[in-house]
């Protein structure tokens, strides 16, 4: 499981270098990015796919994709979403296992916005996974105290985080739902998480 917490993409030829070297171990391999990348890159990932597929093991490709009218807010400095539609396009298109990351699930979007992201990517994805938004403040531009005032907001501290990290974990009653039935509705399956993505797709995709 490879870009969690950093870009991993951001050096390329790193990136490649350190799939080449995992390939080795007959391990599935997941990797999340928000970048657009290029054809002739996502070839070089189709042949790291290849030599794992020749282990009965595969490459897991997914793309951040966690808004699109309103990523100028979100997202400012993150390529647009257009572009990384494109990128899960070529990708899927390459023949490797795809899913959407609608990760976290922003909890000022209204349902069309979300209904379009399946409807721009369902064509492209072997499934979507989703979780909550996680913030260390609830003073953020985005959530005035009107949005915040109909939100569910815990405090705690998330288990995939050291001892001491306090967060505010930040729901819209509904949301989840709604966004699994849309992705259901579509065909695809949804999932808690990449992880349970690769097993389902591990039982019912051949590769």
């Amino acid at each position: 499981m490879i870009g969690c917490d950093t870009e991993f993409f951001q050096s390329r030829e790193d990136s490649l270098t350190i799939l080449e070297r995992l390939s080795e171990l007959n391990k599935d391999i997941s990797v999340i990015t928000k970048l657009s990348l290029p054809k002739d890159f996502i070839q070089k990932l189709k042949e790291i796919d290849f030599n794992l597929n020749q282990h009965n093991n595969f490459l897991a490709f997914s793309e951040s994709i966690t808004c699109i009218d309103s990523a100028g807010e979100w997202e400012p400095g993150a390529p647009n979403p257009e572009s990384r539609i494109e990128t899960i396009r070529m990708v899927h298109t390459a023949g490797i296992k795809t899913m959407i990351a609608i990760r976290p699930l922003l909890p000022t979007l209204s349902s069309e916005e979300l209904e379009k992201i399946v409807s721009l990517t369902k064509d492209y994805c072997d499934g979507y996974y989703s979780g909550p938004l996680y913030l260390k403040s609830l003073d953020h531009p985005i959530l005035d105290k009107e949005s915040l005032a109909s939100l569910k907001i815990e405090k705690l501290q998330p288990h995939w985080m050291p001892e001491g990290n306090i967060f505010y974990k930040i729901e819209k009653d509904g949301q989840m739902d709604f966004l699994r039935n849309k992705a259901q509705e579509s065909g695809r399956p949804f999932f808690e998480g990449a992880a349970d993505g690769i097993k389902y797709i591990k039982r019912h995709e051949k590769h």
